[in-house]
């Protein structure tokens, strides 16, 4: 594959022997959970959203996905240490969204500590995090995202 040279003496490749241990064994104490302020919905995320991972919702149409990430990016701007957030929307324009949150009933809290945006370009997505520096990004919907380095139309399996 490409990376090692086999010493024909030895047979060795000159480099570490990847290793292996029991579950027991594996540290995940640089695993910091951040609360999201529901108590179920941290119980299934273990805990706590992973700082730095990735997490996909999936359903069918009009169960309730957006309305969830909204409900979830409400609880983060109130918590006890509010975090900037993020929400892209590829499906749906500001003005829906914002509508939504309204008839949620959310309040001031919650849309001056979100903020919206209608991005679809991977490109522009890395340059609004740099940006922003938000600390929680909602994308919905990731079939909508589009790789302008890649020929595949949005929705395909490369493109995701």
């Amino acid at each position: 594959w490409g990376g090692s040279q086999v010493n024909k003496k030895s047979g060795s490749t000159g480099q570490s022997v990847p290793s292996v241990m029991s579950v027991e064994e594996v540290d995940t104490s640089d695993k910091e959970r951040m609360s999201t302020g529901l108590k179920e919905t941290d119980h299934l995320f273990g805990g706590g959203i992973t700082k730095g991972s990735v997490y996909l919702l999936s359903g069918e149409p009009g169960v309730g996905k957006s309305t969830f990430l909204l409900l979830l990016a409400h609880s983060l701007a109130h918590s006890e240490n509010p975090v900037h957030t993020v929400y892209l929307s590829g499906e749906e324009t500001l003005s829906q969204i914002k509508g939504r949150v309204d008839r949620l009933g959310f309040g001031t809290g919650l849309k001056k500590a979100l903020k919206l945006g209608h991005i679809i370009q991977v490109g522009e997505m890395e340059k609004m995090f740099r940006e922003t520096k938000a600390e929680m990004v909602f994308i919905d919907s990731i079939q909508t995202v589009v790789d302008e380095r890649l020929e595949q139309a949005p929705g395909t399996v490369t493109q995701i």
